[in-house]
């Protein structure tokens, strides 16, 4: 599973990231709403951010068909799935 981000827009104190997400091979566009869970420094002084977002894709829409039926004809497992992610982004040391 992959994300490429595409695009970024800030929407409030938000951002939506746009980008190609490809899982086994099969690449479709989607958007995730990231939130910014904030700005520090560490111990050395490197400012990082905080992020986190999720998401819901059809696991059936990439190709991952396989899953048993109950007794009354549907799935044992869901179709759906949760793409939960939280991120630590480190800012680029400026040059001397």
């Amino acid at each position: 599973m992959t994300f490429k981000s595409t695009k970024v827009e800030k929407k409030g104190k938000n951002l939506l990231v746009t980008g190609d997400f490809t899982l086994k091979g099969v690449t479709k566009q989607i958007m995730i709403p990231f939130t910014i869970n904030g700005v520090m420094k560490d111990e050395r002084g490197n400012t990082k951010m905080g992020f986190s977002a999720a998401t819901t894709i059809n696991r059936q829409d990439y190709g991952v068909k396989w899953g048993n039926k109950l007794p009354d004809g549907t799935l044992a497992l869901s179709g759906t799935v949760k793409v939960d992610l939280q991120l630590e982004a480190a800012m680029k040391k400026k040059e001397k």
